[in-house]
This record gives structure tokens, C-alpha cells and sequence, in this order.
């Protein structure tokens, strides 16, 4: 996969992150556990998209730039060690 980072990597914080109004952003679970990235849209947390990680996964997501994402377990309860990156695009 190559990307193009904008920003210096943050790790999510409990109380969740627009990740810089990032619209694009690599996700890294670095925690020892499966997570959840929940992606508060404005929606009801039960109609809020989520994407599922395994331990030590990566991912690119869309989102729009004033969404803030949130760490979480699998049961919704805030995780660390899950670090984000605005990037450009990514392939």
C-alpha cells in the first residue's frame, strides 16, 4: 500500500479526533486487541459506521472532514494505542 501522509501520527483519543478535518486517514491498531473505529457522522451512535480492525491491522478510511472518530473495543468502551494519519490518498 503506498500513502501520503499529511500530518504527524496522533493516537486517538478517549474523547475522539477529526484527525486534523482529515476526509481521508490511515487507521493502525496498535493495541493488543481487536477495535472498533466508529465514525460519529451526526447519526445516532446505533446508525453511526463502524470498521472492524485485528490487532496490528491498518486501514484507510473516507470520512468527512468534520467527523471525529472514535477508538473503541468491540462492546463500544474507548481503547488506546490506536493511532490515525491524514493522509492524500492511498492505493
Amino acid at each position: 500500500m503506498y500513502i501520503k501522509p499529511l500530518a504527524p501520527k496522533e493516537e486517538i483519543p478517549v474523547l475522539g479526533s477529526d484527525i486534523s478535518s482529515a476526509s481521508l486517514i490511515s487507521v493502525l491498531n496498535n493495541s493488543g486487541a481487536p477495535c472498533q473505529i466508529r465514525i460519529d457522522n451526526g447519526e445516532l451512535i446505533a446508525n453511526q459506521p463502524v470498521v472492524a480492525l485485528a490487532t496490528g491491522e491498518r486501514v484507510s478510511i473516507a470520512k468527512d472532514p468534520g467527523d471525529t472518530i472514535y477508538a473503541e473495543d468491540l462492546t463500544g468502551t474507548s481503547v488506546t494505542d490506536v493511532f490515525a494519519t491524514k493522509i492524500a490518498y492511498g492505493n
